[in-house]
């Protein structure tokens, strides 16, 4: 047996690698070899081939991992290694509200720190939840470790007070009224022509 190949060596659980492994027959008669598949020593597959003097044949195995980790293959006694990265995990924090009280017509900035915390890419989806509705979403994408702010400007339209939901965290906010405007000249709870008079 020789010329074992991992391929790919490197994938995220759910993938599958295929390994190959050529058996030749370098003897003078015709004979049979059963040829053992191992992962981190437990047997998984097994395979057994007939040649004839001066053949060669490859023999293929697919593993398909369930978990993440470091994984030895022994194929008759070749061995090899197989590494399985975490799948990409997007960690939503730190939901920021500022201000946390404004006037109508103001604005407000809603902010998230997103963080992949998984061994490979990934995508995301950061959903703005007010009062139990969407109000805007936002695509991010990162790397392994990776991590940014997901900001959001909503413009306060209407007094009262808003929960703010994104991922598991929730916090609020509220709009107050405007202050009507003061009359000019004018004296609170008088017309200007009551003044006057």
């Amino acid at each position: 047996t020789s010329g074992l190949t991992i391929e790919p060596s490197t994938i995220q659980i759910g993938e599958s690698v295929t390994i190959t492994i050529a058996v030749s027959n370098v003897g003078g008669q015709a004979g049979s070899h059963l040829a053992l598949y191992k992962v981190n020593g437990v047997t998984e597959d097994e395979y057994e081939v007939s040649l004839e003097p001066d053949v060669s044949q490859t023999i293929t195995f697919e593993y398909i991992p369930t978990e993440s980790g470091t994984f030895i293959v022994d194929l008759d006694g070749l061995t090899g290694r197989i590494t399985v990265l975490e799948p990409a995990s997007i960690d939503v924090s730190n939901l920021v509200i500022d201000p946390e009280s404004l006037m109508e017509g103001e604005s407000v900035t809603i902010s998230v720190e997103c963080s992949n915390v998984g061994g490979v890419s990934g995508s995301y989806d950061v959903v703005l939840m007010i009062d139990g509705e969407t109000e805007d979403t936002s695509t991010v994408t990162l790397d392994a470790d990776e991590s940014t702010t997901v900001s959001f400007d909503v413009s306060a339209t209407q007094e009262g007070t808003y929960t703010v939901e994104i991922g598991d965290l929730t916090r609020s906010y509220t709009v107050n009224p405007q202050e009507p405007e003061p009359t000019p000249g004018g004296i609170p709870g008088f017309t200007s022509e009551s003044v006057f008079m």
